[in-house]
């Protein structure tokens, strides 16, 4: 064998030694970008998914849901179509169960009101990540503008909700313990946490719940000649006239404020 045929060999092993890397290099890269999209879907889904059950259901509405169902249902399509070992098809159906509950007629419930500060800062941790999401799918194009603007306005009305049932709880509290001036101020603090809202019909209602709840308050204060409670003669009557007052205040938390 001569001298150019060894050269030739040599330079064909090189060749083949460096396309063979080649091909190694760009089959391991396939499986990096495989297993960073299953993680970025994974994480999608049980975003939204964290979203949609950990949100109580007073302050998430069914627009915001369906969003969700709608971001967790096209994780899962799309993972269909890459190889790993999550449980899509449980979380189909678990997506479909949702859909379905969420399609039932009649309005959400409204319950879970939050009523001290530790919860309601959990929450809203939870409604500004909602918040960021719909922004973010709006900057991708991936939710229109208008829909993700009515969307991030009623996340806001909703963390602003949160205070305002906080300072109802308070005044809930404060006439229990038969300071009923000072629960009027939380009545009054809560309409104000919702007044710039007036334009928007859930916080309108609202606003009109509560005003009505401060006037019947103011009422049956005249009427009880601004009776504290502390007098043993009128104690018990007016106990139960105030305890009639909560009842109403608890029926009225109960309320759903996010018609459709």
């Amino acid at each position: 064998m001569n001298e150019t045929m060894l050269i030739i060999l040599f330079a064909v092993a090189i060749a083949g030694a460096v396309l063979l890397l080649m091909f190694s290099q760009g089959k391991e890269k396939a499986r990096l970008e495989v297993a960073r999209k299953v993680t970025a879907l994974e994480d999608e889904y049980r975003r939204c998914y964290r979203l949609l059950t950990e949100i109580p259901e007073r302050y998430i509405t069914r627009d915001i849901s369906l969003m969700l169902l709608d971001r967790m249902e096209g994780a899962c399509q799309q993972l269909q179509q890459l190889k790993h070992d999550l449980p899509v098809s449980q979380w189909q159906t678990e997506v479909g169960a949702k859909r379905e509950a969420l399609a039932q007629p009649g309005e959400p419930s409204g319950n879970g009101a939050v009523t001290n500060p530790e919860q309601a800062n959990i929450v809203r941790e939870h409604l500004k990540s909602l918040y960021r999401l719909i922004e973010n799918l709006a900057s991708q194009k991936q939710l229109p503008g208008a829909s993700a603007k009515q969307l991030m306005a009623r996340v806001v009305y909703l963390g602003h909700q949160i205070q305002a049932d906080i300072h109802v709880a308070k005044a809930q509290e404060l006439i229990r313990n038969h300071h009923y001036q000072r629960a009027g101020q939380f009545y009054k603090l809560a309409i104000a946490e919702l007044k710039p809202y007036g334009s928007n019909p859930e916080a309108a209602a609202a606003i009109a719940r509560l005003e009505a709840r401060l006037q019947e308050m103011e009422t049956l204060m005249a009427q009880t000649n601004g009776v504290t409670g502390e007098s043993a003669d009128d104690g018990s009557k007016l106990d139960e006239q105030w305890d009639s007052f909560l009842q109403k205040d608890d029926d009225w938390k109960k309320k759903t404020d996010y018609d459709d």
